[in-house]
């Protein structure tokens, strides 16, 4: 394993686990796709969108987790640190989930 790497599959695991017990409607997820959209639209992160649309177990009927546990299980843990490593650099995104986690917490 990557000794820099940010993140292992068991903490991103964790993670997921923790993120699926906030209770989020269907507003928050589209402002979550919102906030996030600008993944989608960098050329960097394509190659790893392609990796991830091509996963069988992913349907449009997944649910988040589901879709979250599947690329943790099958995407290489390089792949996912530099996702995450995106996602960190963007401070606004940041805020937003820091916002939003607290806000569903209380």
């Amino acid at each position: 394993m990557n000794m820099n790497a940010l993140i292992t599959k068991k903490t991103l695991n964790q993670s997921i686990d923790f993120f699926s017990e906030l209770d989020l409607d269907n507003e928050d997820f589209e402002t979550i796709y919102e906030k996030f959209k600008f993944l989608l639209e960098n050329d960097d992160t394509q190659g790893i969108l392609s990796k991830i649309s091509k996963l069988h177990k992913i349907t449009l009927e997944s649910d988040l987790k589901t879709i979250m546990k599947e690329m943790i299980r099958t995407l290489d843990i390089e792949d996912l640190n530099s996702l995450l490593t995106k996602i960190i650099k963007n401070e606004p995104l940041i805020d937003f989930i820091q916002d939003l986690f607290l806000e569903k917490l209380l």
